[in-house]
């Protein structure tokens, strides 16, 4: 499960910092890693409740 969350982050800054280094114009850039980086915060909140469910899963069973 840990493995698998690693793997789609590290894939996920990889397509930021690729679509962050192609040539856009500075407001598509910007438009780009804000996006991204919403989508990256996104992702690290489902999965923290994702981990945060299991562990309590764990505990109770």
């Amino acid at each position: 499960m840990l493995k698998f969350h690693l793997a789609a982050l590290v894939a996920t800054f990889v397509t930021g910092y690729f679509y962050g280094s192609m040539e856009f114009d500075m407001e598509t850039r910007y438009a780009v890693l804000f996006s991204s980086v919403i989508g990256l915060f996104t992702f690290l909140g489902v999965c923290t409740a994702f981990v945060i469910i299991e562990v309590i899963v764990r505990v109770f069973t």
